[in-house]
């Protein structure tokens, strides 16, 4: 390498490593040998990546030397077998591989801080509803003007054919298992074939709403509500997730002779939280975010502000905010409703869906919007890297990113998600927390799955027990809680990621 060239690599290596050095670049030129160089910048990078900053004591480190061997032995196989490299496959391909893993085993055991990013209807399991839900004796089915099928427990007007008894229809079956196998994919999007479909994910979102139809009269009803409530909360819990900040759109109950406002609902919800609480003290609990429909009038769209503004005055430490939802790119976009949006109480929050996308400056100046209008956060954020000056007011307002790798690939936005732009995030430390945003729909649970693809997928091959434990706090730091919460929250943190750090040490004795 010439003299000139070693001398320039020298002073860029010193711009971004924020090295000090008041020697001259002649003497500099005879001190650094070209892998010296080469180490430094790596090291450089490693140190600005999310984590990167998190000094670990002796007992992390021996801890992290584990977890990297191990996580270096399953990459080392990766790259001598890419075909059966779980990180690079589709979910539903990877699931059985992903489950022999040993990473994947270790992030189960991991306290995982907060879960900011689910929609309440898609959460449970889909065999879990299936084998106990459907199991009472008065669920009945029937199909809309549309050949979707919907689960209920009276006459709904958007049954298109006559009503038929789940229970009934299994007595007659001739395999009981088949039948509910049958039904379960009418709240699932698995698919064996998931590449068929890539190229068309208008058909996989119009498949995947329908699913939110097939269930949404199902679980109004308030036995099951209450019963598939509290199973989104074991799920979570067992998973290692220690609060929550679902959506919900706080949907009329019935099934009682009383009328449910929104409030009402709300109340109901705190109430299965709560009395979770009771047998589970480590479980902070959960709070909603007040969720609608992205497709609206501006009429509708300030009838939706007006409901949110009712439950927030009566319910604000429980209902803390405000988001849009639905497909973007048939959606109306956020500008529209300006005015309407800006009526929100001002101490109340913004978690905008923005950015989920693969279009360039069309629905994707919705992240503008989202941060003009203050958001606390940005729901998935996918189209971030094409916009730095919105990636700079991100990064100056620390606006949580929370990224759904799973859900971003089974609705078609990437395939391999080591091609995911949640890179660029973890590369530059932006403020990221991990969700799993409809786990139930997809054949997960929790969100193991999904930080397995951050830590395997999108996070640097080097990587280590940093980014893991930084993930984990940024959830606590992005989450809405009190200052006397968000202290109790750290504090069951502390303690159970000691537990995992000792559960680590001793992961291969």
């Amino acid at each position: 390498m010439s003299s000139i060239r070693l001398v320039t690599t020298i002073l860029v290596l010193l711009t971004i490593s924020s090295v000090s050095d008041t020697r001259t670049t002649e003497k500099l030129e005879y001190n650094y040998t070209y892998a010296d160089i080469s180490h430094r910048i790596k090291m450089s990078e490693m140190r600005i990546a999310l984590g990167g900053s998190i000094i670990l004591t002796p007992k992390e480190q021996k801890a992290n030397d584990i977890l990297m061997s191990i996580k270096r032995d399953e990459i080392y196989k990766g790259e001598k077998n890419p075909d059966d490299y779980p990180p690079s496959m589709h979910f539903y391909k990877a699931k059985p591989l992903i489950r022999q893993s040993e990473i994947f085993r270790i992030i189960q055991k991991m306290p995982k801080g907060a879960f900011l990013h689910g929609h309440n209807a898609g959460m449970v399991s889909s065999r879990w509803i299936i084998k106990n839900l459907t199991y009472q004796f008065n669920v009945m089915t029937c199909f809309d003007n549309r050949g979707a099928l919907l689960f209920t427990f009276r006459n709904s007007s958007k049954c298109a054919t006559p009503l038929k008894s789940v229970c009934i229809e299994r007595l007659r079956s001739k395999d009981k298992e088949k039948y509910d196998k049958q039904l379960e994919k009418h709240i699932n999007l698995y698919n064996a074939r998931p590449e068929a479909f890539i190229s068309e994910p208008h058909k996989i979102w119009a498949q995947f709403e329908q699913i939110f139809d097939t269930v949404s009269d199902f679980y109004r009803y308030v036995p099951v509500f209450r019963t598939y409530h509290r199973r989104m909360l074991e799920e979570l819990y067992e998973d290692n997730v220690l609060y929550a900040e679902i959506r919900m759109p706080l949907s009329s109950l019935y099934g009682t002779n009383r009328t449910y406002t929104k409030v009402d609902v709300a109340d109901e919800v705190e109430k299965v939280v709560n009395d979770f609480r009771k047998t589970h003290p480590d479980f902070l609990g959960m709070k909603v975010i007040f969720a609608q429909r992205n497709k609206a009038t501006k009429k509708q769209m300030a009838e939706y502000i007006n409901e949110f503004n009712e439950i927030y005055a009566q319910k604000k430490h429980f209902v803390i905010g405000f988001d849009l939802i639905g497909n973007e790119e048939f959606g109306d976009p956020l500008e529209k409703f300006v005015e309407e949006l800006m009526q929100l109480p001002r101490d109340a929050n913004f978690f905008f869906h923005a950015g989920e996308t693969k279009w360039y400056g069309r629905t994707d100046w919705n992240l503008l919007d989202a941060i003009l209008l203050n958001t606390k956060r940005i729901g998935h954020g996918y189209a971030l890297p094409k916009h730095p000056n919105i990636w700079d007011a991100v990064v100056k307002k620390r606006i949580g990113i929370e990224l759904n790798p799973i859900s971003n690939q089974v609705l078609g936005l990437v395939w391999d998600l080591r091609n995911h732009p949640g890179s660029y995030f973890f590369a530059s430390d932006l403020p990221v927390v991990i969700s799993a945003d409809d786990p139930g729909i997809w054949n997960a649970r929790g969100l193991s799955y999904d930080f397995y693809y951050a830590f395997m997928s999108l996070a640097s091959a080097d990587a280590d027990l940093r980014t893991l434990k930084k993930l984990a706090l940024n959830s606590i730091e992005l989450s809405v809680l009190t200052n006397t919460e968000r202290r109790e929250l750290k504090a069951i943190f502390a303690k159970k990621w000691d537990i995992f750090v000792d559960y680590l040490i001793n992961f291969h004795r």
